[in-house]
């Protein structure tokens, strides 16, 4: 008896580089595991400033300028094994999805009861 395989999901609205956005999609943010580490430490660096800046009672172009030169000193912007920069934005990795890294989200195996194509709704509904 042959074995059957699920189709691939790659014509799926939720498919994206080999993952499963759909969780994603329903609520953003939500997973807290799939946060991009780096602007998870980006994030960090900067409250930690804030919080310094308050204490010193530093106005807002005092901390501005020492965020500038933090970033100038070699804070690392992108220090991740995953990193491949957009062609279109060189600032971003192309696995980012607004906060969040795709390579964390999971990997798509196929059609899924939440496959729907652009337009239209899934199928199969069963799961």
């Amino acid at each position: 008896m042959t074995k059957i395989k699920k189709l691939p999901g790659n014509n799926c609205i939720h498919y994206f580089q080999g993952h499963c956005v759909y969780w994603e999609v329903l609520n953003p943010g939500y997973h807290c595991e799939w946060k991009c580490a780096v602007l998870s430490s980006l994030l960090e660096s900067y409250e930690h400033l804030l919080h310094q800046a308050e204490n010193f009672d530093l106005n807002r172009d005092q901390i501005k300028q020492i965020w500038k030169n933090r970033m100038a000193d070699g804070l690392p912007l992108w220090n991740c094994a995953q990193y491949i920069p957009d062609k279109e934005n060189d600032d971003e990795c192309i696995y980012l999805m607004h906060t969040h890294c795709i390579q964390q989200m999971p990997a798509c195996s196929g059609r899924c009861r939440f496959f729907a194509v652009a337009g239209k709704i899934g199928v199969n509904s069963q799961g």
